[in-house]
């Protein structure tokens, strides 16, 4: 197996659904002094990495606000309806397009508020240290989110469909693919009664 190098890595914020079972959008909601969206901006910008792409969807105009006050590139998935792999090619080719030189990609989902700069930079430093095409985040028994993929991955990601996600195409190398422990990354924000948990859990840590 050829070692894969990553030399210019974009993260993708994956930020376009419709946020239907909540009934509202989600990434809005308040989270540790700002907002779930912006909790996940931060982390993508204290992991180091320069190129940082958030894509939007159904919320695009709120959402793109907060991109252009952070100061990172967005753009709109106006397919958003199309599942998840929509998103997923729509950043894959803007960032291409936006930065030329882009030879890996890291995706996040703005859902996950655990996420930090550190695990990022642990998912990254683990492809570069391993040379395998990919990296994901392993919670729940699973691999999944945040997760890295080489360039020799990105004509599969461009065939993903529907709602499947990276998880699919870390599924479909299991004997080709880094895990970096995440346990945090069992929670994810989809329902009312998810956002409850998330606001009690941070009540109790700081009583």
């Amino acid at each position: 197996m050829n070692h894969a190098v990553i030399s210019n890595c974009c993260i993708i914020i994956l930020a376009a659904g419709g946020a239907s079972r909540m009934g509202e959008p989600k990434l809005l909601l308040p989270f540790r002094g700002s907002s779930l969206l912006e909790n996940a901006i931060n982390a993508a910008k204290d992991s180091g990495m320069a190129n940082i792409l958030l894509v939007s969807g159904r919320w695009h105009e709120s959402i793109e606000k907060i991109a252009a006050r952070k100061e990172i590139v967005s753009v709109t998935n106006e397919n958003w309806k199309n599942g998840i792999s929509s998103s997923i090619r729509k950043g894959l080719n803007h960032a291409l397009s936006t930065w030329p030189g882009t030879d890996g990609v890291l995706y996040m989902v703005a859902d996950q508020p655990f996420v930090t700069g550190q695990l990022l930079a642990e998912i990254k430093d683990a492809q570069a240290s391993s040379g395998l095409p990919a990296v994901g985040s392993g919670y729940g028994g699973t691999v999944g989110t945040p997760a890295i993929f080489h360039q020799s991955l990105f004509e599969e990601i461009q065939h993903l469909s529907g709602d499947h996600g990276a998880r699919k195409i870390l599924q479909n190398h299991k004997d080709q693919i880094g895990i970096v422990p995440f346990t945090a990354g069992e929670t994810d924000i989809d329902t009312p009664a998810d956002y409850v948990a998330l606001v009690n859990a941070g009540k109790k840590k700081s009583s």
